[in-house]
This record gives C-alpha cells, structure tokens and sequence, in this order.
C-alpha cells in the first residue's frame, strides 16, 4: 500500500516546483506531502471521486510499466483499506 501511495505522488506532483516531495511516519498515521495540489477538474467537495491528470505522460508510463494498478483508485481504494484494518 505505501509503495502505491509514494508512486501516486510521484505520478501527480507540480514538477514546476523544486519543493520535494516529504514522507513522514507517525505512530498511527502515515503523511505524505507533494508540491502540487488538486488539479484540474479535482476539487476538495469531490475528491477522490474526482481526478485529473498533470502529468499524463508520466501517469501512463507508471501504468504500463506496472507501477500503478488502475486509474482513478489509488486513494479511493487506500481509504477503503485503512478503514478496514480499523475495525
């Protein structure tokens, strides 16, 4: 799970900026920080159901090397994960 997170991340940060992209591990949590944001058609009232893609090229490239397993679920699929292995 964590490595699909850090290759979203990678997938979907500003590489207009030089800010680097931050890990940090807590005791119950994980964060991972990304110079960027939502983009695009993704809006904080409709995310993660709704995506966009800054940087298709890399995107597709992860996907066809096999470094993401699908489109439009990395994080809809980890929050359904951590809520499960909560209850």
């Amino acid at each position: 799970m964590l490595r699909e997170l850090l290759m979203n991340a990678v997938m979907h940060r500003d590489y207009e900026s030089n800010a680097p992209t931050r890990f940090y591990e807590f005791d119950s949590y994980i964060e991972i920080q990304n110079a960027g944001g939502l983009y695009g058609k993704a809006r904080p009232e409709n995310f993660p159901d709704v995506n966009d893609y800054r940087n298709p090229v890399i995107a597709e490239a992860m996907k066809v090397l096999g470094y993401v397993n699908r489109y439009n679920r990395g994080i809809t699929t980890h929050i359904y994960e951590i809520d499960r292995k909560r209850c």
